[in-house]
């Protein structure tokens, strides 16, 4: 490995800051160059969650220069209809971070499924999957099934304990 490739080895997932938020929403804009979505609101999906323990916010940061590679957000739910569940309702990767391309999906997912087993919830939600996307989402997520709900669509797999 050389010493550029060492550099960049470590991500460090954290609680994201109202900073990141806004840092994120200085990215450049995506809306042609990716499978995903991109350009999000961050800073107001930051005050719609801020004082809510049932959500979360997260960056994932490279840990050598602290620079924001990610975010990702979701919810919570010990009473949902469909279950108690933990979803991922958004996923944004800064178009340079390359280095952790085709990973922030497979983080996030994780993240959900950690939480899930440690609540002892039923299912991880992923809400709006993006089209170019969802062979990765489906890879992650065992026994999946794709809802499309009105405006919405997502996937959703059972959880299985350890």
């Amino acid at each position: 490995m050389t010493q550029e490739q060492e550099k960049n080895t470590g991500v460090v997932i954290s609680i994201a800051k109202y900073r990141d938020c806004v840092e994120a929403e200085k990215w450049p804009d995506v809306a042609n160059n990716k499978d995903g979505f991109g350009n999000m609101k961050w800073t107001k999906l930051y005050e719609l969650q801020e004082r809510k323990s049932s959500r979360f916010l997260c960056k994932i940061h490279n840990a050598q220069d602290n620079r924001l590679l990610a975010l990702f957000a979701g919810r919570i739910s010990a009473n949902d209809s469909d279950g108690a569940r933990v979803s991922i309702d958004f996923i944004e990767r800064h178009r340079d971070a390359t280095e952790i391309k085709g990973h922030v999906i497979v983080i996030a997912l994780k993240y959900a499924y950690t939480l899930c087993d440690l609540f002892m919830f039923d299912f991880v939600k992923l809400l709006n999957p993006a089209p170019g996307l969802l062979s990765t989402y489906k890879a992650e997520m065992p026994d999946w099934i794709y809802t499309e709900h009105r405006k919405y669509s997502y996937l959703m797999a059972p959880v299985q304990h350890t």
